[in-house]
């Protein structure tokens, strides 16, 4: 059955951030997001997500900048089969997170009409249970998450070295049986990152995330060579995929298919990782639910290749740590 798209919107919002966040990453200025709005000449409505982050994508500005000539160049469009209009996308040349807001909205309207969740299309074995880890600061949140029924917890590193040490120390004391996962964002090179890993293994960590800079792939490499903990790489994802997933001693890596262009190349992406023997974490890029639901329905898709735990939280959540993938179909959400 044929797609026929004969209206694309771009919709602009902003994300309200924790206030630490939003200073040190944007200045104290509100996060600009989009919304994609599509219609079917049918009437159905499909709903993308768009959310540049420092680091990550290009600027907001120049994501404005590049839909302001979307939206006077792009056409009324039909698709025959997912694969055109994954075709028709590469031939626009877009940034990635314009890539992924125009794909899932597109998925969202394939979806509704062949009457499946966007999860379906992806892999019609995919998982409708979904684990999530949980994100913690302190000893006490660190044992009111696994009261919840976590059995992995994420900790972000600070400024602060020796306060993490102590926070960490806490935190494995506090809860002995969790998984803990530190996330460097990049915080330090390669040589002092070697240092630090040891540090976090001898104090009990599991899994250690980004610890270089993500251009640095021959640092992450390095530092995967004498790492004794799983190492897992995300920034460096965004940066060159193939060169990552050929880092033979790298456990995991982290997509995050805001940033990677879409739904189909990022499932593409844990398809060759599962084939490497690495595993797969899931996140969304802290935008509304309707980017976060699409990283979800992804997350549901590779766990039909293998299960895993996953950065999602908010979309679908049946418990603090738990999600149920409804069968809706479509993407599950929309914007009112």
């Amino acid at each position: 059955m044929t797609l026929s798209v004969d209206s694309i919107r771009f919709k602009p919002y902003d994300v309200d951030l924790d206030r630490a966040v939003r200073k040190t990453v944007f200045g104290d200025k509100p996060r600009r997001c989009w919304h994609v709005c599509t219609r079917t000449i049918e009437g159905q409505t499909g709903w993308g997500d768009i959310a540049p982050w420092p680091g990550f994508s290009e600027s907001a500005t120049e994501i404005d900048r590049r839909i302001h000539q979307l939206e006077t160049s792009i056409s009324p469009v039909q698709f025959e089969q997912i694969a055109d209009m994954e075709i028709w996308l590469d031939g626009l040349d877009l940034e990635p997170v314009i890539r992924f807001g125009l794909e899932l909205s597109f998925l969202d309207l394939f979806a509704q009409q062949r009457g499946v969740p966007i999860a379906a299309l992806l892999d019609p074995n995919y998982a409708t249970e979904l684990s999530i880890h949980a994100l913690v600061d302190s000893a006490e949140t660190a044992v009111s998450s696994v009261e919840a029924g976590a059995d992995a917890i994420k900790v972000k590193l600070s400024d602060t070295w020796r306060k993490d040490v102590e926070r960490i120390r806490d935190i494995r004391q506090a809860v002995p049986l969790a998984k803990i996962r530190i996330d460097a964002n990049g915080a330090w090179p390669e040589r002092l990152a070697k240092k630090r890993v040891r540090e976090l293994s001898e104090l009990g960590v599991d899994i250690i995330e980004q610890p270089v800079s993500g251009e640095d792939i021959d640092g992450l490499k390095a530092v995967a060579s004498t790492c004794e903990m799983t190492l897992s790489a995300d920034e460096s994802v965004c940066v060159d995929a193939e060169a990552v997933l050929a880092i033979d001693a790298l456990n995991e890596i982290v997509l995050k298919p805001m940033y990677l262009g879409g739904l189909v190349p990022s499932y593409e992406l844990a398809q060759k990782a599962y084939r490497r023997g690495l595993k797969v974490c899931v996140t969304h890029a802290l935008e509304s639910k309707i980017g976060r639901t699409g990283a979800a329905h992804l997350a549901a898709a590779s766990d039909a290749l293998k299960p895993a735990t996953h950065g999602i939280s908010g979309a679908w959540n049946r418990s603090a740590m738990e999600i149920m993938v409804p069968r809706t179909p479509g993407l599950g959400v929309s914007v009112q």
